[in-house]
């Protein structure tokens, strides 16, 4: 039954990860554009199509992990992808600055890079629990809401990662 309830978490968490960076991206798609131009990894006649591709590949890992079937497998690694890329992405150039809806936010850190490493850590684990649970499970209110809760508290505080390494340093 532990199995069942990871396998469960780490679908809830990746879906709200990859939802909250697609509302995030998708009505501000030119920021976007020029943080993946300037980080020169491809041809510029591919600057403009990857961020519409890297949406279409968020949007696919919301679908693929919301439908209970044989599209789960590759949600969890295509969520796996899409992180690698960014963590090398972020490895590259740490110092550019982060775009959100057009404004320059904080710069990169190290702890993107292991923000972004928990999270292929629970891209990995769904995919290994996947590979174990056996049968199929259904949750009760409660359990799914104590699941759903654990998991947005996860993604909220996993996602913060630098700022709360901040303050405990202060401390």
């Amino acid at each position: 039954m532990f199995i069942a309830y990871l396998l469960i978490f780490c679908r809830i968490v990746l879906g709200l990860l990859f939802f909250f960076a697609f509302l995030g991206k998708a009505p501000n798609l030119p920021p976007f554009e020029r943080t993946i131009s300037s980080l020169e990894i491809l041809p510029e006649r591919f600057s403009r199509l990857a961020p519409l591709l890297f949406l279409i590949g968020e949007l696919a890992v919301i679908l693929f992990l919301a439908l209970d079937g044989p599209l789960l497998g590759p949600g969890f690694a295509l969520a796996a992808l899409l992180l690698l890329g960014l963590m090398l992405a972020h490895r590259q150039k740490i110092e550019m600055p982060a775009h959100k809806a057009g404004v320059m936010q904080k710069p990169r850190s190290d702890y993107d890079l292991w923000r972004n490493a928990g999270f292929i850590g629970c891209a990995l684990v769904g995919s290994a629990a996947l590979a174990l649970n056996r049968s199929p499970v259904t949750l009760s209110l409660v359990e799914g809401v104590v699941i759903g809760l654990g998991a947005a508290l996860f993604v909220v505080a996993w996602t913060q990662l630098g700022e709360i390494a901040q303050l405990l340093r202060v401390s």
